[in-house]
């Protein structure tokens, strides 16, 4: 398997991908802000980058939720949904991996 760690960077947002060659989906391993610069659009505008790159790549996205003390799942789940990321299907969930309640996926723009 042919894979490589790559981050994408806005101020203080990060977005680390692990993109494998082997295939055509990417895990977003990490999209984090420092906690004094959240609600600023940092991780979206960031986040919006990686994902018009997926869509001219013709790559899926993967990622699995990871709430911690400040965001909520909900929260999560909210905001990945405005990129077109859309809960694992149970099969989807087992090819990748991925407990079904935590993955997410993204195809590409057709």
């Amino acid at each position: 398997e042919c894979e490589v760690r790559h981050a994408y960077r806005y101020m203080s947002a990060s977005v680390d991908l692990v993109l494998n060659f082997d295939t055509s989906v990417d895990l977003v391993s990490s999209v984090r802000t420092q906690k004094k610069h959240r609600g600023l659009g940092m991780a979206r505008t960031v986040l919006s980058e990686v994902c018009t790159c997926a869509d001219e790549e013709r790559r899926t996205l993967i990622l699995a939720l990871e709430p911690d003390i400040d965001t909520s799942e909900k929260r999560l789940r909210q905001f990945y949904e405005k990129f077109r990321f859309r809960a694992m299907s149970e099969a989807e969930s087992e090819r990748f991996g991925m407990p079904p309640e935590w993955g997410m996926i993204r195809e590409p723009r057709r």
